[in-house]
């Protein structure tokens, strides 16, 4: 039982990648496409920088040596968040970190806390990439860049077309001591946006397959206990 759903949990997450290509190089009606960095697109989507459409953040890590930063209430989101988010395969969503900031904390690097449902990704280190929605108000570190997305652009929206694009990303990220796309990189990031009713038709499919390999990933952890 449990290797059938290991097997359905791998079909669910290519039919996913396949449906995701597809959807934002055709749309959901089948449309032209026209070529922009950083692939095939439909014409009729404009093409926007990221910057235009979302507010895009940086953070930054309040002194580690000074216990009153540390301890506090405030989520405060780390490469590591996400990263042990995508091991446990717990889906898109976070709404918790493994370190929390204190008010003092927040203030002594005046750091922002970003509003509910902005999309966030690992844009620092060898994990640049992974990318979730932070359901609450959140700071982050400088490893982490955060989008507060403007009306016409639906974090849904964002989420997907981040993953869609993220090999690309990864590609203009620039390589010293470890990798990091820069903040003004991301900002200028080009991004095809249809009308909200089209973002919906896409991403509504691919937020039903999240759920599917969600609800399978449980019953593997289920059979696993039992076993």
């Amino acid at each position: 039982a449990i290797q059938k759903t290991e097997a359905i949990i791998e079909q669910a997450k290519r039919v996913k990648r396949g449906m995701m290509q597809d959807l934002f190089t055709h749309g959901p009606n089948d449309e032209e496409t026209q070529r922009i960095r950083p692939g095939e697109f439909p014409k009729s989507w404009e093409v926007k920088a990221l910057g235009e459409v979302a507010n895009v953040v940086r953070g930054s890590t309040p002194d580690t040596k000074n216990q009153n930063y540390y301890g506090g209430e405030n989520v405060w989101v780390t490469p590591n968040d996400l990263s042990n988010l995508y091991e446990d395969g717990a889906g898109k969503y976070i709404a918790d970190s493994e370190r929390k900031l204190t008010d003092s904390g927040v203030e002594a690097k005046s750091l922002s806390m970003v509003r509910p449902n902005s999309v966030m990704f690992t844009s620092r280190s060898y994990g640049i990439g992974k990318t979730a929605i932070c359901t609450v108000p959140a700071a982050t570190n400088q490893g982490i860049t955060a989008f507060e997305c403007e009306s016409e652009l639906s974090e849904e929206f964002l989420y997907y077309y981040l993953n869609h694009a993220m090999d690309y990303i990864v590609s203009i990220s620039g390589v010293a001591t470890f990798p990091e796309i820069t903040k003004r990189a991301v900002e200028g990031l080009p991004i095809p946006i249809p009308d909200r009713s089209t973002q919906e038709a896409i991403t509504s499919p691919l937020s039903r397959f999240d759920d599917l390999i969600d609800h399978e990933i449980e019953s593997k952890e289920e059979l696993e206990q039992l076993k």
